[in-house]
């Protein structure tokens, strides 16, 4: 007894002196001169490593057998806070998983998607149903405001993994395997680079540990607009496809990027790899989702999502994560997506944060869904922490038939001009980002993944609003749609509403006949429910065929610009010219 009532006093005086470091400092003074802020809170100095022999906060005896639904409550293994970036020298090797390794970085195929069945015989996929329309509205869609190259393959592998966001007046890109940032001049449209290509690992220099030693991708940058920080990540593999496996994460001591960074190493806490992590902002943690699979074997090992105490992040402090394998509750879970917050109004007081994956009826039946989680997590008691019904979603939301079997899963897809060699539809998942938005009266998802759209392996995008038109109500679908207005292939696509309803969906498009390129569409909100028929844009034009390697995203990034809430901010690979890993990306914004 005496251990556990000093326990929970060490929990309880470790959340007052966060709430004091909180309040005190008010929104962890975010507009204020960094060198002063490192000056004036303790929350800027560098703090102590723990020991990874202690990164699990409950006893060996209690925690939860693999696959068992229970929440895993781990401390980071090891944080710190860093110099300012710009006083660091950008790493230029990638050290991609130590010498030798394959420049082709793993994304498998999510089992039950291998299940999956051309739609049958007789049943029409849901189609863009507003065609006449399209046609008299094209040039309707804004020309880019402007748009630059942003990193391109300096690791001589694929994908990129291209994503990026917007802040107040940086634009931060990280790909496979290397991070820029550009400072920004929205009146005359400039952009500057302020820092790198850097090696993605250079952010965690003199950090020590697998996030220092290791490059291994997959990664994630999120602007937090509560906070007015950023937020990146990737994962380290140090030992593959052995474990451990671990998510290295940094946040911005500033609304600066090139400052100093608060610093954070998770490992695991259960044996399998973390692949495919996605991010969500949210008021009471920063949310994680990834597909697992078995250290050595790298058989399936189900979904994982996680929680991360985005107060002590923000602060520097000793930070928690809480994790739960869901295995064990359902195989075939996979492919989720944490809700990721955009806007000015934040989700009602003590909203749970939301997760989504769609399903094939083939996949998980009876028919196709949505399915949406609520991840519940008080700190003062995280052990508590609830993500679903058991695990189940709290929400399964029938869609339209549609057909995600591109090319049976197989990776050679979609075609290219001049080359046999086709690229990965990965028509398998939702597609980055989960956009939440709150409007006040109500509350939005927005979402989309690749499908066959006339059983010929055509693909377009199938999208979709959710709304919540009460905190206490139901999450019900209000439209969707299929993108593919023509015989062109548009793929990989990103989508995300902005403050009044309008709707931008991003993309790749290629054909026999059109080089690999970035495109987008929209809507208005008071546009033909379940339809973009604004028009088709394009941010840049490919020039060339990608000849080896059929490796294509794996995903791509559509943001707002939260000093307007209307500028769409969307980041995409193309080719430029032909060849074997010649692919570039480009960032372009539109209003």
């Amino acid at each position: 007894m005496p251990g556990v009532v000093k326990q929970f006093m060490w929990w309880i005086s470790r959340s007052l002196l966060i709430s004091m470091l909180l309040y005190g400092l008010g929104a962890s003074a975010k507009q204020a001169p960094e060198q002063t802020e490192m000056q004036a809170s303790p929350a800027y100095t560098p703090l102590a490593q723990a020991p990874e022999a202690q990164i699990l906060a409950q006893p060996a005896s209690i925690r939860p057998a693999q696959g068992d639904y229970r929440p895993l409550v781990i401390q980071s293994s090891r944080h710190d806070a860093s110099a300012s970036l710009r006083s660091i020298g950008p790493k230029t090797a990638p050290a991609y998983r130590q010498t030798g390794a394959p420049p082709e970085i793993p994304n498998p195929v999510l089992p039950k998607a291998l299940n999956a069945k051309e739609t049958a015989p007789g049943i029409l996929p849901l189609a863009q149903t507003d065609t006449g329309k399209l046609s008299q509205a094209a040039g309707l869609t804004p020309d880019p405001l402007w748009s630059f190259d942003g990193v391109s393959n300096l690791f001589g592998g694929w994908p990129p993994d291209t994503q990026g966001d917007i802040g107040q007046d940086h634009y931060v890109q990280w790909i496979n395997l290397h991070f820029a940032i550009w400072e920004l001049d929205k009146i005359n449209h400039t952009a500057t680079l302020a820092y790198g290509p850097a090696a993605g690992n250079t952010l965690f220099s003199g950090f020590g540990g697998e996030c220092e030693l290791n490059n291994d991708g997959d990664p994630i940058t999120l602007y937090d607009p509560f906070a007015e920080r950023w937020f990146m990540s990737q994962f380290a593999l140090p030992n593959y496809p052995d474990g451990p496996f671990y998510q290295c994460m940094a946040v911005s001591a500033t609304p600066d990027p090139t400052g100093a960074w608060y610093r954070y190493e998770f490992q695991v806490p259960v044996n399998k790899m973390n692949d495919y992590p996605k991010f969500g902002v949210w008021p009471n943690a920063y949310y994680m989702t990834v597909n697992l699979f078995n250290a050595g074997s790298s058989s399936w090992g189900g979904a994982g999502v996680a929680a991360l105490e985005r107060e002590a992040m923000l602060n520097g402090l000793p930070a928690r994560m809480v994790f739960f394998d869901l295995y064990g509750v359902n195989p075939d879970f996979s492919g989720i997506l944490p809700a990721d917050f955009d806007g000015t109004i934040q989700p009602p007081l003590n909203s749970a944060g939301y997760f989504s994956e769609w399903d094939d009826s083939s996949w998980i039946g009876p028919q196709d869904a949505l399915r949406v989680w609520k991840f519940q997590i008080d700190w003062l008691t995280p052990e508590a922490a609830t993500f679903g019904v058991g695990g189940n979603p709290n929400w399964v939301i029938p869609t339209q038939n549609v057909d995600p079997s591109m090319c049976g899963m197989a990776r050679n897809c979609i075609p290219q001009p001049g080359t046999t060699n086709r690229l990965d539809a990965i028509s398998d998942r939702l597609m980055h980002r989960l956009q939440y938005r709150n409007f006040g009266g109500y509350e939005t998802l927005v979402s989309n993944h690749t499908v066959d759209v006339d059983g010929s392996d055509h693909a377009g995008i199938h999208w979709f609003e959710l709304r919540k038109e009460s905190f206490g109500a139901d999450w019900s679908l209000y439209q969707e749609g299929v993108y593919a207005p023509d015989s062109h292939q548009r793929w990989m696509g990103s989508l995300a509403m902005d403050h009044v309803g309008d709707i931008a969906l991003g993309y790749s498009l290629s054909s026999s006949t059109v080089y690999p390129s970035v495109r987008y569409s929209g809507r208005l909100a008071s546009d033909p429910l379940g339809s973009l028929p604004q028009g088709e844009k394009s941010i840049v034009e490919g020039g060339g065929s990608q000849t080896s390697s059929n490796r294509w995203g794996d995903y791509s990034m559509m943001g707002l610009d939260p000093q307007d809430d209307c500028t769409f901010w969307y980041t995409q690979e193309y080719v430029a010219t032909s060849g074997s890993n010649t692919w570039r990306t480009r960032i372009g914004a539109f209003r």
